[in-house]
């Protein structure tokens, strides 16, 4: 497990609205026997079942820990809600959302070296996730990998193209090419 899930888990306030506590005690509950689980359902797993359904973690459970997720990164409680993201993505089907979601709540307690790889996946599962692709060049220039960063915010671009609701990540794309050195 992932050392921001394990103080996450370790260090989890009393969250105020019952409903969020309660997706936060059960989702720590399914993190904990996740390892095990995930060994004792191997063969289910190869065979290409999701953990979630070999625990008997229904669609419900997953999206209503999708949503506080979401909730909870609006409140900038990223501990808590990388604890829910961690559930999805640990346990459910592939899902690009609950990656993005994972990897900015990573990238927001300082873990950018993490966030990336969440951050890939998202693309791998949707490649025109324009978010994912920004978030991933910002993460890879943080840790000095310009000419990768570079790729990164021209897909950005290069998805934002000809759409209106996307036109400040464009030019935040855009700004930040500006501002890199000239590579080679």
């Amino acid at each position: 497990m992932h050392p921001l899930l394990i103080t996450a888990l370790r260090s989890r306030c009393h969250h105020p609205e019952p409903d969020i506590q309660r997706l936060l005690d059960e989702a720590s509950k399914l993190l904990d026997e996740a390892p095990a689980s995930a060994e004792r359902f191997a063969a289910e797993l190869i065979a290409g079942k999701t953990l979630a359904h070999c625990m008997g973690i229904d669609n419900q459970t997953l999206e209503d820990s999708y949503q506080g997720a979401c909730k909870l990164v609006d409140q900038d409680k990223f501990q808590e809600a990388l604890i829910l993201a961690g559930l999805v993505v640990a346990v459910g089907p592939k899902n690009a959302k609950a990656a993005f979601k994972l990897a900015s709540c990573m990238q927001r307690l300082g873990d950018p070296a993490s966030a990336i790889d969440y951050y890939k996946l998202a693309l791998q599962m949707d490649q025109h996730h324009i978010g994912a692709a920004y978030r991933l060049g910002e993460c890879l220039q943080l840790l000095g990998n310009e000419e990768e960063a570079a790729h990164l915010f021209e897909w950005t671009i290069e998805l934002a193209r000809d759409n209106f609701a996307y036109q400040k990540i464009q030019d935040a794309a855009a700004s930040r090419l500006t501002q890199m050195p000239i590579l080679p």
